[in-house]
């Protein structure tokens, strides 16, 4: 934490930032709390106090911690008050990819609609048929979603490369924005 007490304009600014701070970790523990977890995870609590606010919180990265199906419902709600978050990595055995498992169906729902979004990590997560048609359709629903990293050999050949497909037309549809942005603001393309 900011341990120094600054003064700026009659504001303690040390009182900001932890409020700022205290907000995201409050609104974990009550998420955590809504599903019925006895205490966070440690290990994220200590990510979301690195990251200041909701606004600054621009990834999510579990490595191999285990946080179980009812912890990654918590994390999904969380993403969803985080605009900025990009990248989400699961970590093994939290979001299990099959017809049962609550916690993808939270993180297809969240996905679904994420403004920044771009990419999540299922390494090391069991994948069913049914999963891999919900990547699908994730992939379908929100054209920022450009990478979604599964143990492919776990994978129908055909299904994954559909979802290789429609994640390939989500980066054509991204590419095609910026060069628009950019000839809209007099630049272009040069050719040699």
């Amino acid at each position: 934490f900011f341990r120094v007490c600054l003064l700026f304009g009659g504001v303690d600014i040390h009182l900001v930032f932890h409020t700022m701070v205290a907000a995201i970790v409050d609104h974990y523990v009550t998420a955590c709390s809504r599903v019925n977890l006895k205490k966070p995870n440690k290990y994220v609590v200590n990510l979301l106090e690195e990251a200041e606010d909701f606004e600054e919180l621009d990834s999510i990265d579990l490595g191999d911690n285990y946080v179980g199906s009812r912890g990654m419902i918590a994390i999904m709600d969380l993403i969803a008050r985080c605009p900025n978050v990009s990248t989400l990595v699961c970590g093994p055995h939290n979001a299990e990819l099959s017809s049962d498992n609550v916690a993808v169906d939270k993180i297809m729902e969240v996905a679904a609609n994420h403004p920044s979004l771009t990419s999540i990590d299922f390494m090391g997560n069991p994948i069913t048929t049914y999963g891999g048609k919900r990547l699908l359709s994730l992939a379908k629903t929100n054209s920022h979603i450009l990478y979604l990293h599964t143990d492919d050999e776990e994978l129908d050949k055909n299904l994954l490369g559909t979802i290789n497909s429609a994640l390939e037309a989500n980066l054509r549809k991204m590419w095609q924005g910026e060069e628009e942005e950019e000839i809209a603001k007099g630049g272009g393309i040069v050719g040699f």
